[in-house]
């Protein structure tokens, strides 16, 4: 029993260095690398054109903001949008993957009414 075990533990041990290796290399891919030139420029500058890549998009998350329009974006995640019935309001954007362009496909909520 006690060999059962200890091939039990070892397995896990390893699943955990693979997924600990996995977040690891994940994280450092989406660095710039330091050798390369302008990398400073590039990883300050990485969060507005992520930003701006969703203006224009049609937002296809469920519920209130399906088939939206985001028009423009004002200052961090804030964005004006046009809701399908023609509607303009500021909605806040979290954090979502976006794995089509064109398509913003979740994280939206509501902030407040455009004047």
């Amino acid at each position: 029993m006690c060999k059962l075990e200890d091939k039990i533990k070892a397995i896990e041990k390893a699943e955990a260095k693979a997924r600990a290796e996995k977040i690891y290399d994940g994280y450092h891919r989406q660095r710039p690398d330091p050798m390369e030139p302008g990398y400073i420029n590039k990883w300050k500058n990485k969060d507005n054109e992520e930003r701006l890549a969703v203006v224009g998009s049609l937002i296809v998350q469920e519920g209130p903001f399906c088939g939206s329009l985001v028009l423009e974006h004002i200052e961090g995640s804030r964005y004006k949008i046009q809701l399908p019935d023609g509607t303009e309001i500021v909605a806040n954007r979290g954090m979502a993957d976006e794995p089509q362009p064109g398509l913003s496909v979740a994280g939206w909520y509501p902030v407040e009414a455009c004047e």
